[in-house]
Parts: structure tokens; sequence; C-alpha cells
């Protein structure tokens, strides 16, 4: 499947909103207590889900597989990168990075690694040792999801992902916030965005491309993401369910990237296309990254220019994720996916002492 410009670029926004709301928090719980905490950064995760339902269900259109395989990929694609910074993060800090506590509950570190939701007791929420793994957690559950509707053909398989994930979304409103970390974090309404992903798959491969194909489609295009930045603004005001109030804005924004694409293709932006590149690492190693930075622009003007210090720990932040992308996710996926392929290749038989020798 051919890199879509327009996603390529929200990944790297989406990744760059994460990475700013944390230096907000950091920046507000030590040094200027009455700083505004960026609240729009949460809305990368959402930006994030409703891409991941997007193209997974364009490369199961696109490409054949079945559902070993395309859970494979998707193993080789996040699991590598993951467990190599959760083990450095267990071993100097038990709050993903926070703070320098090491972690001594090893069942966690267990847990962590096979993305098995667990209550924090420090953050107060179902949250592995490397904070963002809590998102995940999540993904990992949609890939099975996905990977066993993969046995159907399209259409029921678009209904039956999409029934599914409703339901859990919207399964909070019969039972409650749960106790129990896993279902808490399945029932959380997000689960719902990786649907709406989904469905605008299928949209975009039954019309909704010709439509982006269009030479003006790009004035829709910006219209639809400027009413979806614009409905993140106020819409919390309304409901406490966040597919409704993050949810739909980041399909709006992610439907409108995708009418712009035609354009964006005449005018590259390499710099942000890298960044999309880099956009899981980058969302991995912030955070770790920005404990340091805290250290220097903290005192520097945490307290008289907090804008400046969110804004030196986030380009520190994005920096260290870009270097774990070019040194440390690259290598490891290259590798995993290496070994994956000598595990599938067919083994030579076996020499049986029976048979006969070769004739010289």
């Amino acid at each position: 499947m051919p890199q879509i410009l327009s996603i390529q670029y929200l990944r790297a926004i989406a990744a760059m909103l994460v990475v700013a709301l944390h230096a907000t928090i950091a920046i507000r719980r030590d040094y200027a207590h009455d700083f505004a905490i960026f609240t729009t950064g949460h809305f990368g995760v959402d930006i994030f889900f409703v891409i991941s339902g997007f193209i997974m269900w364009t490369i199961a259109s696109t490409r054949e597989t079945s559902p070993a395989l395309f859970f494979e990929r998707r193993v080789i694609r996040i699991v590598p990168l993951y467990w190599a910074l959760t083990i450095p993060t267990a071993l100097i800090s038990s709050d993903g990075g926070f703070h320098v506590e090491p972690l001594t509950d090893y069942g966690s570190l267990a847990r962590s690694f096979f993305f098995i939701p667990e209550w924090n007791e420090k953050l107060g929420s179902v949250t592995p040792i490397l904070v963002p793994g809590w998102t995940l957690n999540l993904e990992m559950f949609f890939y099975a999801v996905f990977a066993l509707t993969l046995v159907l053909k399209p259409k029921p398989r678009l209904l039956t992902i999409v029934a599914i994930l409703s339901a859990l979304a919207a399964s909070r409103l019969a039972i409650g916030v749960s106790g129990i970390a896993a279902i808490n974090l399945y029932t959380n309404s997000i689960v719902g965005e990786f649907a709406f992903g989904v469905l605008l798959g299928w949209f975009f491969q039954n019309g909704f491309s010709k439509i982006a194909d269009r030479p003006g489609a790009w004035r829709y295009g910006l219209g639809l993401i400027a009413a979806g930045a614009a409905a993140t603004m106020f819409s919390e005001l309304l409901t406490d369910a966040r597919i409704l109030y993050f949810g739909i804005p980041a399909l709006m924004i992610v439907a409108g990237a995708l009418l712009t694409e035609r354009t964006l293709a005449r005018f590259p932006l390499r710099p942000l296309r890298f960044l999309g590149d880099a956009s899981y690492s980058i969302y991995l190693a912030h955070i770790m990254a920005q404990s340091v930075s805290l250290k220097i622009f903290g005192p520097l003007f945490g307290a008289s220019s907090p804008v400046l210090a969110v804004l030196g720990m986030t380009a520190c932040g994005c920096a260290a994720g870009v270097l774990v992308h070019l040194f440390l996710e690259k290598p490891l996926t290259r590798i995993a996916g290496d070994a994956a392929k000598r595990l599938r290749a067919p083994r030579p038989a076996a020499f049986s002492a029976r048979a006969p020798l070769p004739q010289k």
C-alpha cells in the first residue's frame, strides 16, 4: 500500500500534540501551578486511533493476508520497540519516567510486556510501566479483533468489527466505570474510534477516494479540518463521552486530510513526512526524554516563561524520538521481520538413511 502523505502528516501532528501535553503537565506540576494544561494534546491519541482503524482496513483490503500473518506483522511493528523502551523504564522508574524510582514488581513488567491491563496505583489509571503503552493495550486488542474477522468477507467483516467496538464503547453506559482493569480499559468509549477509522477506510474505497481526486477537493478538506479542530474547543462541555467530544472531531480531521491528498502530493513536506515516520518512536520515547529536559528548561523558564519551557521540552521529546526511530526502531523492526521470515521459511526435508544415495 503506497504511503498516504496526509496520514503521515497527521501522525506527526498527533505525536507532537501528545508531547506538548505532557510537557505542560510537567511544567505546571513543578514550576507554574497556574499554567493552563494543554488539554487539546489528548486529542493526538484520538487522531492516532482513527488513523489506525483506517490503515488496518485499507491494508487488509489491498494486501492478501491471513489472520496469523496480519497479527504477526502488527507484532513486528509494535512489540520490539515497546519492549526495548519498557525495560529501561522499569529499571529506573516505576511511573513511566515521571520520577526516578526503580520498579520492584516484576509481575507488573510481565503484564506490561504482554499487554495485560493493570491498575497503576501511583497514577490512578489503567497504565503499564511505559505510560504511553496504555494505548498499545487497546491497539493490540483491536488488532486481535480485526485479525479474527479476516476470515469473513469485507462487508460482514466491516459490520462485525463495527458492532463489537460500538458495543464496547457504549457498554459503560450500562455497567458504569468498572474496578476491573481490563473491563475499565476496553469499555472506554475511545475504542469506538477504531470503528470510525474502519468505516472511513471502507467509504474511502467505495467512492470517497473519487471525491478526493477532484481538483477542488482540498477546499472541502480544509473545511472539515477546521470544523473538527473547532469542535474540540467546546464540545467537551456537552458530554463526558470521549468518542463524541474528541472522536468525532478526529474523524472529521482525518477525512478532511484525505481530501487534501491530491494537493499535498504536489507540495510534499519532507520534514513533516519524516516526523510521521518517526511518530511511534516519538510517542513512546518522549516522556523519558522530557524528564531529562525538564531539569534544563524548568529552572531556566519554568516559572518565568512556561511557554518557552514547554516548547523546549517538546522539541527535546521529538528529537529523542527521532534518534530512537533511526537507531533503535528501524533496526529492531528489520531484525524482527527477518526472524519472522526465517521461521516461516519451509525447512529442507531431513535426510533419510533409507533413501538411495545419489549416483555419481
